[in-house]
């Protein structure tokens, strides 16, 4: 899971407690049932515009996200920066 636990303590006694507080793990399933029970309905237009993609980015989706990743760390081609013009209004 991606949790990352964050201690503070205003004494050595509530320290101690929130130390033993990561022995503990939730399972899978508990994990799941709470997922599913914090989970929110985005709803309208949330929902359709996360299913279209084309539509919001104007088909350039997939050069944003090189464009994205290339920017955070990942090494750069040139490629990740051309965007076909050809596609421009169409």
């Amino acid at each position: 899971m991606g949790i990352l636990t964050l201690l503070g303590a205003s004494d050595a006694r509530q320290m101690a407690s929130n130390l033993q507080a990561l022995e503990w793990e939730l399972t899978e399933e508990i994990a799941g049932r709470l997922d599913h029970a914090s989970a929110i309905d985005y709803g309208f237009p949330h929902e359709f515009l996360r299913t279209r993609r084309d539509i919001v980015f104007g088909g350039f989706y997939d050069e944003i996200i090189k464009h994205s990743k290339s920017r955070s760390g990942e090494t750069k081609t040139g490629k990740e920066y051309h965007i076909d013009s050809s596609r421009i209004g169409n």
